[in-house]
């Protein structure tokens, strides 16, 4: 039951930290308010857990022994993702708990299947360079599309796109990492179902994140905001579709910057965006793994 609740925070966590990433370019490009924009992750969110998490299961096989740490690796992906929350830094839930339940087996000398560990890190190296890759040709291709749409046909269009992608990407963070959470627990759906409505109401108390991420990154129109969302969310997709856990917030932000190369006018806040590749990409696991030693050693 401790361990349930526990897991229940970790979520709520997620909702608040991953949502605000997911609904950030929506936000900042004036399509909808933040109200509305929660509401749309909140719908994804429960559709893509209950429709496609069960895929996720195979992260069970990292070890024989990996259910019997839950509650150590649960507690420290609650922790640190409350900790970058804090200074309002988007964080990988999925890079933290996987990591963080490396470093448990590693100290308690577990078997760990060492060929599905080496395919989910080789993805968090491939996940933001794909990202990238996808959002320049993607938004290259749909910009020079567009071109034969008169002004109000584009911005319907546009507006249309980003209500889409927004709604896929919250989609597939149900599916991949409310699906990574609920494999642990079992009892899919209804796991599932539950904890992507406990995420939900995280996604309601991130304004101010959202604000950071969308705002104070890169500003990107209407059109922008729509290929790097969905571009991300089809690159996560597809790595669902494999059983691998990867960084949603990683993948959408790395898309934001590739429609920036793109895109003949951009802004760029290096500061933010230091902040997004290192914290989301490579601190989040590292620290995973680091406070997964600790917890190996000192909880039992």
């Amino acid at each position: 039951m401790l361990s349930l609740l526990f897991a229940s925070l970790m979520l709520f966590v997620l909702g608040f930290n991953n949502g605000a990433a997911i609904k950030s370019s929506l936000v900042s490009s004036g399509i909808q308010n933040q109200k509305k924009a929660s509401l749309l992750v909140a719908s994804g969110l429960i559709l893509g857990s209950v429709m496609e998490g069960w895929k996720m299961e195979r992260i069970q096989l990292v070890s024989t022994s990996a259910s019997l740490y839950t509650f150590q690796v649960v507690l420290v992906t609650l922790l640190i993702m409350f900790l970058l929350s804090l200074f309002n830094s988007p964080a990988s839930l999925a890079q933290i708990f996987f990591s963080s339940t490396l470093g448990i087996l590693i100290v308690k000398h577990a078997s760990i299947n060492l060929n599905l560990s080496i395919e989910v890190i080789l993805s968090w190296i491939f996940t933001p360079l794909l990202s990238v890759l996808l959002a320049y040709l993607t938004y290259k291709l749909t910009f020079s599309f567009i071109q034969k749409f008169c002004l109000l046909e584009v911005t319907l269009l546009s507006k249309l796109m980003a209500l889409v992608a927004v709604f896929y990407s919250s989609y597939v963070l149900g599916a991949n990492n409310i699906g990574l959470i609920s494999a642990f627990y079992g009892g899919w759906p209804i796991v599932g179902l539950f904890f992507s409505v406990v995420a939900s109401l995280g996604v309601y108390f991130s304004k101010k994140l959202t604000k950071s991420l969308g705002e104070d990154l890169i500003v990107v129109s209407p059109v922008g905001a729509s290929v790097s969302t969905f571009s991300a969310s089809f690159l996560v997709w597809i790595f669902t579709q494999l059983g691998l856990p990867v960084s949603v917030t990683t993948s959408i932000m790395s898309s934001v910057i590739g429609v920036g190369l793109a895109s003949k006018i951009r802004v760029f806040n290096l500061r933010t965006l230091f902040s997004v590749t290192v914290v989301s990409w490579g601190l989040s696991a590292l620290l995973g793994l680091i406070f997964g030693n600790l917890a190996g050693i000192y909880l039992a």
